[in-house]
């Protein structure tokens, strides 16, 4: 089953397309889940070609806080699977975290646990886009598509309860 978004965001794409060869996809782990984000970020290269890095999560915290003072983090996505930072607890956790400091960094879920890909708005305070693991090329691109849509509306959520 997928869930689509129902809203319209300007500035993003009304139709899937391709990985940017600009982006930069991170996919965080802790300390005892290296060998198996290094397979994962892996298997999503041959899936897509755009470069993906597996790194551990105290890194992905400061690369994030560094592409947002540079002005990259619209270049940046993290592709997240909670098996990889030790469970849905900790997970929660990190994205909450991350989405309070960093609204605009695109977060696509990504699990073998999931029974289905999800591309709608209900689970944005966590991330942008779920994604049900092993996904086709297609997959992923929809699911970057919708992580760019529903993450213009998340921001211009968050700005609307700040402002």
């Amino acid at each position: 089953m997928i869930v689509y978004g129902d809203f319209a965001a300007e500035g993003v794409a009304d139709t899937p397309v391709g990985p940017d060869p600009q982006m930069e996809f991170l996919v965080p782990y802790s300390e005892s889940a290296r060998v198996r984000a290094g397979h994962l970020s892996a298997c999503l290269k041959d899936t897509c070609g755009a470069m993906i890095q597996a790194m551990a999560l105290a890194d992905v915290t400061i690369r994030v806080a560094r592409a947002e003072q540079d002005g990259g983090l619209h270049r940046l996505c993290l592709l997240v699977d909670p098996d990889l930072l030790g469970g849905t607890g900790r997970t929660v956790d990190f994205l909450l975290d991350l989405r309070q400091a960093h609204p605009a960094c695109r977060v696509v879920l990504a699990s073998h646990g999931f029974r289905g890909h999800d591309f709608g708005t209900h689970r944005l305070p966590l991330c942008d886009a779920s994604l049900a693991l092993p996904a086709q090329e297609g997959e992923l691109a929809i699911a970057l598509w919708a992580a760019d849509r529903n993450n213009a509306h998340w921001v211009e959520r968050r700005m609307a309860q700040m402002g």
